[in-house]
């Protein structure tokens, strides 16, 4: 009775299953390995760039080069930069694009859908700003060439 035996330690178990448990739990190991995907497909921009999508921009003269949205009241419109890559603007509404002449016009800020086209206040002086984009007169006037230009 002077000296005890130690007695071996035994894992512990589930009640019921009578197995021994060891390591992770299916659950921690499935969940540990969906989120090592998911990381793994954000990581690669497969998933995040269609999740999240930015806002275009609404300033003048500025556009959003990336796929963006605008908020609801307002329209996207497709630009091209000058290095011939498609960007975005916000704006409030188109312009009536009319020919010279013509009286239509909004009273409202609005931008012409062909940036190329000027937009006009046809407003008399005194009365409220009215817009409108005019098409632009198209030249098909024939020049005879010169012996200099010929040469050239």
């Amino acid at each position: 009775a002077c000296c005890r035996t130690a007695m071996p330690r035994r894992a512990a178990t589930k009640e019921g299953s009578g197995g021994i448990v060891d390591g992770w739990s299916a659950e921690w190991t499935c969940g540990f390995a969906t989120m090592v995907f998911v990381l793994a497909f954000c990581l690669s921009g497969q998933v995040l760039p269609r999740l999240f999508v930015g806002q275009c921009t609404s300033q003048q003269g500025m556009c959003t080069a990336e796929d963006c949205t605008c908020a609801s009241p307002k329209i996207k419109r497709e630009l091209v930069t000058q290095d011939a890559l498609p960007c975005f603007q916000c704006i409030d509404e188109f312009c009536p694009a009319v020919a010279e002449g013509d009286e239509t016009c909004s009273m409202s800020a609005c931008e012409c859908e062909d940036p190329t086209w000027p937009r006009v206040n046809i407003a008399k002086e005194g009365a409220a700003e009215c817009w409108q984009c005019v098409h632009p007169p198209l030249d098909f006037t024939l020049r005879a060439a010169t012996a200099t230009t010929a040469a050239a």
